[in-house]
């Protein structure tokens, strides 16, 4: 098992989970890791915490349970991006992609 794969796995993941929590409207707390933080901070559908820090993320997860407003509107932008981050759409992509190598 080589260590440097699974860095690299783990830094480039995007996990299922991201999705469901947008399609679920529920604001996501994610860590900086570089596809997931890039959704999270294109889409404005959560925070990304920039450490591991335990006293560092209970702050920020404090901070943002406390500010109903921006729960409010993150929620609003889950709403948003759910409309775009689907498989349907996704398809869609896949299926321009087949269709052009089999060209």
């Amino acid at each position: 098992f080589n260590n440097l794969s699974f860095n690299l796995n783990y830094k480039f993941a995007l996990p299922n989970k991201l999705f469901d929590y947008i399609h679920t409207d529920t604001p996501v707390v994610a860590s900086s890791t570089v596809e997931v933080s890039k959704i999270v901070r294109d889409y404005e559908v959560g925070i990304v915490l920039e450490n591991h820090d335990p006293k560092y993320m209970a702050k920020k997860i404090n901070e943002l349970i406390t500010n109903e407003n921006r729960l409010i509107e993150l929620t609003s932008k889950c709403k948003i991006a759910a409309k775009e981050l689907n498989w349907e759409n996704e398809s869609e992509k896949l299926f321009d992609i087949y269709s052009f190598l089999n060209d």
